[in-house]
């Protein structure tokens, strides 16, 4: 799974000009490091976002072992990991940073130069609210939190309470059970339901629980079993995370047995997989749908109607309902697509940010090749002013935050197609109608159609800078 990664910019004006020939390029340096100083990354990835002349970005201070947030040149707060607690970053806005942060056990978060809180728990992702009915949830939202066991979203300086957390029906979560000796190991209690087992186990892996009823997944001698009620599947082999879901009479779970996945619904076992991945549900009428990879393909099982192969689906790009609507962000043939509702749509670099709902409305972000960023609102696309060419991390909404990673090569065109920048992490250059231009590869790059001109940043050295090549 890919992690979050983030950059920013500054006016430090240190203009120099070259020439390549024909072409005059323009080279203005954004932000110089210390000495000390690098910019975090990850499997070659600079955390960072950034606009051309204004930037954000983690550097990490390899001396003192701390993380500092800067945002258009300007230290906003340091801390030993600083990445998980940056909540939204919006290049437009003088201020336009959220983040969160501890003091004396509280937790607290920064809206644009703003403290709010105290709070007992703060979270930034919809996707991690699976506790809370998700008809509850707003659409825009900057950050939830908890007080006093109740869920608030927070947007824009305003409070709405979400609603009381209800045990879940889904992941379950790590069970509360007590576990007492009784000549062996049983379990006595499953979150404040008495289970009285007679079962001997070693350890409870994971559980769903729906009213009164549960299911509960455990492990003993090498082995992993499945209960619920009187029924007792397995033995199953002790890998992997077990997903279980229990909704009225339905149970949903998945296992390994022999080296190989399976997931079992209402007692029907599927085909082996070679994994399954979190993009899984059971809904209260027995729908259900799961992702899962096999042979180095991804494919999508909703109510048994199989989707794929594909090479690849994003993290968190699948939404299903229980009505029968779903839409699948998936990539195939270097060419990122979605299929809603079972008519495939569009040929991007990239698809990510989407919003879709249980009446089929939709809403997603796409990358194309000249450098751009589009929306797509229901069929009706628009061309947005951000610039990048990168991958989403979250094929979903996670509040304002659109979290990005950078491609390690691709290719822009000019408007009329008659010019072409290409970069590779690997070479230390950017190569334009076949010249090479530049001490690094691009960042991020884009065409400027009201300069005739191809734009990029690039991290050369200790200096972040921006690059403008006019075209003839």
């Amino acid at each position: 799974m890919m992690k979050k990664r983030f950059l920013f910019l500054h006016f430090l004006f240190f203009t120099f000009i070259g020439i390549s020939q024909i072409n005059p390029y323009h080279r203005t340096v954004l932000y110089t490091l210390n000495k000390n100083e690098i910019v975090k990354s990850n499997e070659f990835i600079v955390q960072q976002t950034l606009n051309q002349n204004r930037f954000a970005c983690i550097i990490a201070d390899t001396l003192n072992k701390l993380e500092s947030l800067v945002f258009n040149g300007k230290v906003i707060f340091t801390k030993k990991d600083v990445w998980n607690d940056v909540f939204d970053i919006d290049l437009t806005n003088d201020v336009g940073y959220i983040y969160k942060f501890t003091s004396k056990d509280k937790t607290f978060v920064n809206v644009h130069g703003k403290t709010e809180g105290p709070f007992d728990e703060v979270i930034d992702e919809s996707c991690e609210m699976y506790y809370v009915d998700e008809t509850k949830i707003p659409k825009e939202f900057d950050f939830f939190y908890s007080l006093a066991g109740r869920w608030f979203a927070y947007k824009d300086g305003n409070s709405k309470m979400i609603d009381e957390p209800v045990i879940s029906k889904n992941f379950g979560g790590w069970t509360s059970m007590i576990i007492k000796p009784n000549g062996k190991r049983t379990l006595d209690e499953l979150r404040g339901i008495k289970v009285n087992s007679d079962i001997e186990i070693e350890d409870v892996i994971n559980h769903s629980i729906d009213g009164q009823d549960y299911a509960w997944v455990y492990k003993n001698n090498g082995s992993r079993f499945v209960v619920h009620g009187d029924h007792i599947f397995g033995p199953y082999d002790d890998k992997g995370y077990n997903y279980i879901f229990l909704k009225g009479d339905h149970l949903m779970f998945n296992f390994v047995k022999d080296g190989k996945v399976f997931v079992q619904i209402d007692g029907k076992i599927s085909q082996p997989m070679d994994e399954t991945n979190y993009d899984l549900a059971l809904f209260d009428n027995g729908k259900y749908f799961y992702s899962f990879e096999k042979k180095g393909k991804s494919f999508v099982n909703i109510n048994g109607q199989i989707y794929g192969p594909y090479d690849g689906i994003p993290y968190n790009s699948v939404r299903v309902f229980d009505n029968g609507q779903f839409a699948i962000v998936f990539e195939k043939d270097g060419k990122a697509q979605i299929n809603l509702n079972g008519k495939v749509h569009g040929e991007e670099l990239s698809i990510y940010s989407l919003e879709f709902d249980k009446n089929g409305n939709y809403s997603y972000l796409s990358n194309r090749r000249d450098g751009c960023v589009y929306q797509n609102s229901n069929g009706v696309v628009t061309k947005t002013e951000r610039h990048h060419v990168y991958n989403g991390w979250s094929s979903t909404r996670t509040g304002d935050r659109i979290m990005e990673s950078s491609k390690e090569k691709y290719e822009i065109q000019s408007n009329n197609k008659e010019h072409t920048l290409y970069t590779d992490f690997k070479y230390d250059y950017v190569v334009i109608d076949g010249k090479s231009v530049g001490k690094a590869p691009a960042i991020k790059a884009w065409y400027e159609a009201s300069k005739n001109a191809f734009i990029w940043n690039a991290w050369e050295g200790k200096e972040l800078v921006v690059y403008e090549y006019p075209l003839d």
